[in-house]
């Protein structure tokens, strides 16, 4: 069978972080692919961090003028 490529796993699903180490542990991909698929995690999390600190932040100003 040949490797799958790692653009197969979804950057976006909760689980992409654990199937790039375990496809890096069972060599379906390179340590180069590994470190990719760990920057593109990084991110989405970095994304999602600053959406939810924007949404905080307008909600505790909307809050404020209550």
């Amino acid at each position: 069978m040949d490797k799958p490529s790692p653009l197969l796993f979804d950057p976006a699903s909760a689980r992409f972080g654990a199937q790039c180490i375990v496809a890096e542990e069972e060599k379906m991909i390179t340590e180069d692919e590994l470190k990719r698929g760990e920057e593109e995690l990084q991110k989405y999390a970095d994304r999602f961090i600053h959406e939810v600190n924007a949404v905080a932040e307008r909600k505790e100003k909307e809050i404020m003028e209550v």
